[in-house]
């Protein structure tokens, strides 16, 4: 936008414009590395979508994060333990 690199972010419901310092990209497979400007919980729109302007009041269906393959595995869901005693 403008010359600047910018993601689309959803914040409270709402689609807001983020100026990023973008690094290495992976045409191939789709991929962008942000070095700076948004936060570690940012949720970003990565699909191109014609009808998404900023402004756009969006809901999206509720779905698990997917994990970095940096960070160790955690488990998809709740476990319990039970203590004998």
């Amino acid at each position: 936008q403008n010359g600047k690199d910018v993601v689309y972010t959803l914040v409270s419901n709402v689609v807001q414009v983020q100026a990023v310092k973008l690094g290495v990209r992976n045409e191939d497979e789709g991929l962008v590395q942000v070095l700076s400007g948004l936060a570690p919980d940012a949720i970003v729109i990565s699909a191109k979508l014609d009808a998404i302007k900023p402004g756009s009041k969006v809901s999206l269906p509720k779905v698990e994060a997917k994990s970095d393959a940096s960070m160790p595995s955690m488990p998809t869901k709740p476990t319990a333990t039970t203590l004998k005693g």
